[in-house]
């Protein structure tokens, strides 16, 4: 046994180095003996020198590599946790893809643009994932979030129902700002043709499932485009967004049909109060003759179209309404007269007629006012004519039509040559150009083009008003 000079360590006989720190033992000698045999069937093993660092050299730490893996190791991780949580993320934003509303908004809305309580509200079949509503002729089914309970799609069936197709419409025009009912229709129709497999819009994706025989309405992936053809077709049609279904679909074209328009006269015309309470003093205000005192109907018609035209009316109609009644109250043994009025809406046109009429006599007034409800602009006669289909000529020409009847009934009934020459003269002043000329127009609420009008008579009052439906109806 020797010992490492180096550190002392104690070394078997023979060794060359010391295995502890791999000094070489050149100054550690085996004690003197035959020389050690090595087993004949193992070769000999030649000892690996170990590494021994330079005393001038200092040792390098082997963890820095170690470290220098863990971090990289760890920042994969990272960024792979990074983009699964995108993914998971985006997944379940798409998922939760909806429109902004309720079943609840919906039915309100759908019920506002087709009127009479289209929906009711009792007849939907609501639970987390769906709402179903099942009418004779077509019935809808709406995919609803389950957290937030607004609509992740709108489905209408079946595609071949006249019904189901305005029903399709007016959800479209709920969820597509820029769709009108025209616009939605013909969408709708292209998909039913064929010509077109979907439709994308600005917020949504359309297209009829032909299994189920639904129209889809879902909203637009943001992946996809609208496409620019509908949006043409878009612009070209009429602008006006009408609440009202007015058209039907058949197959191949868009047939307007008679419903109700978007808008309400009652929206445009109001009673003037006032009216009541400044003639209500020294007569009743009732309409009715009351134990034979003197009374009056005071319905003074004020439009709330907020416009220069609108405000000049009402002027107007006031202005005239003073006059009636102020004729009546200063002669108290005239029989009392009434103001009343009737208004009409046709698409975006209204037509309010005031009446003014004695108690006592068939004698009225007419005073006829047509506007424009979205621009607040007073039309024209023309332009009631052209809304009906005609010209001038042709409605002037159904005026006369309605005015002769008048004095067909007298004829060969005079009783002597002076009263069937009078009869021959106001018949000629009717019939004249220059007042069948001064007839207002007005379109009633069947869409039918009135005429109001003055025609001269043998007694009584030299002339009378007159109302007149003529054969043209409103064209949209």
């Amino acid at each position: 046994m020797s010992y490492c000079e180096k550190c002392g360590s104690k070394c078997d006989d023979g060794a060359a180095f010391c295995k502890n720190c791999g000094a070489r033992l050149r100054a550690c000698q085996p004690p003197q003996g035959p020389p050690r045999q090595m087993p004949p069937q193992q070769p000999p093993v030649t000892p690996q020198q170990p590494y021994a660092p330079s005393p001038q050299q200092p040792q390098k730490d082997s963890r820095k590599p170690l470290m220098i893996m863990l971090f990289v190791l760890i920042g994969v991780i990272v960024a792979l946790g990074v983009v699964i949580a995108i993914i998971l993320f985006s997944k379940n934003t798409a998922e939760a893809k909806t429109f902004d509303f309720t079943c609840s908004q919906y039915n309100a809305e759908m019920n506002r643009i087709m009127g009479d309580d289209k929906l009711k509200e009792d007849k939907w079949n609501i639970t987390e994932a769906n709402a179903v509503y099942i009418d004779d002729s077509f019935n809808i089914n709406l995919d609803l979030d389950k957290k937030s309970e607004k609509i992740k799609s709108i489905k209408v069936g079946p595609s071949d129902s006249e019904d189901a197709a305005k029903i399709a419409a007016a959800s479209l025009m709920i969820v597509e700002p820029a769709a009108d009912q025209r616009s939605a229709l013909i969408m709708l129709a292209e998909l039913k043709e064929g010509s077109q497999k979907e439709i994308i819009k600005e917020k949504t994706l359309v297209y009829i499932d032909k299994t189920e025989k639904e129209y889809i309405i879902e909203p637009k992936p943001d992946d996809r485009e609208p496409q620019t053809a509908l949006t043409a077709v878009t612009e070209a049609t009429d602008k006006t967004k009408t609440s009202q279904i007015e058209t039907t679909l058949p197959a191949t074209t868009v047939e307007p049909t008679t419903q109700k328009p978007e808008y309400k006269a009652e929206d445009y015309v109001r009673t003037e109060k006032e009216c009541e309470v400044k003639y209500g003093g020294s007569f009743l205000i009732t309409g009715e003759e009351v134990g034979g005192s003197k009374t009056a109907r005071c319905r003074q018609p004020q439009l709330t179209i907020d416009s220069a035209d609108a405000k000049a009316v009402n002027s107007e109609i006031k202005a005239n309404t003073d006059q009636f009644f102020d004729g009546y109250s200063k002669n108290p043994d005239y029989p009392m007269g009434r103001n009343d009025y009737v208004c009409y809406i046709n698409g975006n046109i209204l037509s309010l007629v005031n009446e003014f009429r004695s108690t006592d006599t068939p004698n009225s007034s007419f005073l006829v006012y047509n506007f424009n409800v979205e621009t607040g602009e007073l039309l024209s006669n023309s332009d009631i004519m052209s809304a009906a289909g005609v010209n001038e000529a042709e409605a002037y020409k159904m005026v006369k039509g309605d005015m002769l009847p008048r004095f067909k009934e007298l004829e060969g009934k005079a009783s002597n040559p002076t009263l069937e020459s009078q009869i021959e003269t106001v018949q000629s002043r009717t019939l004249a150009s220059e007042n069948v000329t001064k007839s207002d127009f007005f379109l009633n609420g069947d869409g039918k083009l009135c005429a109001c009008y003055r025609y001269y008579w043998v007694a009584g009052a030299e002339n009378y008003g007159a109302l007149a439906v003529l054969d043209a109806t409103y064209k949209e």
